[in-house]
């Protein structure tokens, strides 16, 4: 059974240190109770009050930052319908960016996905994250292109290579940026250690929730709870029954290793059929949504969608 904010208050210090990002211990009592902060960011929190709260504390999916000036916030959603209570924080959006292609075509994308802004009803819209995917034999491409993207951008970066020497190469470059950690196939050891070495988030990728799930509980018992979904599939329908039932089973039956944002990856020419998906997880839950390349005519009809459906 929840406790309740006085219930909580009880086993807090009561200090009212305000170190945990509020001012007084009951204001935080009361967001432990909405699931809307973590035991953890107390720092005083007695053995006791962690015995007792301990996983019931947590937000139902987690609160997960990607960047670093301002990082881009997603997760943290707390019902399936915006119409019983609000949908939080809006999904990033972004373009993926192949090291294979030379650097003045790349310079090329950065700079317009970068310049591209569209100021609606007083807000600013803009996209939000690059995707780097090392398709390239060198490390040294992928080491250049993220040196193209820090030279004129502060978005956020998703790192996606198979050759784990590049990979560390990459993150070493990005270190303090909160990273991502794109993978392609089953999450081993290594991977667990580059998360926990730089302090990056990875997005665990599979076609069946059962694997994905298991993945998910090994990541966590080794210690690392930075992560996001990516239960992936061609077809729009069951992309959208997997996105349904991950959050449906984190928010209704506190599933912990679904209890994470999604991520998702557009990769296809037709531009029918990615306009079709990419309007389907916006609506439906997706908290990162990568773009195959960068065009205005989607992107402006997108950060419009976006925006109706995470304003009240």
């Amino acid at each position: 059974m929840a406790l309740s904010g006085l219930e909580i208050f009880k086993l807090l210090p009561k200090t009212n240190c305000g170190e945990c990002g509020v001012p007084t211990c009951l204001a935080f009592a009361m967001k432990l109770a909405q699931k809307k902060a973590e035991l953890d960011q107390c720092p005083y929190a007695s053995d006791e009050a962690k015995a007792a709260l301990g996983a019931a504390s947590e937000p139902p999916i987690r609160l997960i930052k990607i960047g670093s000036s301002p990082p881009l916030q997603i997760g943290d959603e707390t019902v399936m319908f915006r119409h019983e209570k609000t949908f939080y924080h809006q999904p990033g959006l972004g373009i993926e960016l192949h090291t294979s292609e030379n650097q003045e075509n790349l310079r090329s994308q950065i700079k317009q996905v970068e310049d591209y802004q569209i100021e609606r009803v007083g807000e600013m819209l803009k996209a939000d994250l690059f995707l780097v995917t090392h398709d390239s034999d060198e490390t040294q491409d992928l080491l250049a292109t993220l040196n193209l993207i820090k030279q004129v951008s502060t978005k956020g970066v998703i790192l996606n290579s198979r050759d784990k020497k590049a990979l560390r190469a990459g993150l070493e470059l990005l270190q303090d940026e909160s990273p991502a950690i794109l993978l392609s196939q089953e999450v081993e050891d290594e991977d667990i250690k580059l998360a926990q070495d730089y302090e990056a988030s990875l997005i665990l990728t599979s076609h069946s929730l059962e694997n994905l799930a298991q993945q998910a509980e090994k990541v966590l018992q080794a210690g690392v709870k930075n992560i996001i979904l990516n239960p992936d599939s061609d077809n729009i329908g069951q992309l959208l029954q997997y996105y349904t039932i991950t959050r449906r089973s984190a928010l209704n039956q506190n599933f912990k290793p679904f209890g994470f944002p999604l991520f998702t990856l557009l990769r296809t020419d037709n531009q029918f059929s990615l306009s079709a998906k990419d309007a389907v997880v916006i609506c439906k839950y997706s908290s990162i949504v990568i773009f195959p390349k960068f065009d205005p005519a989607l992107f402006y009809p997108f950060f419009t969608l976006r925006q109706n459906i995470y304003t009240d």
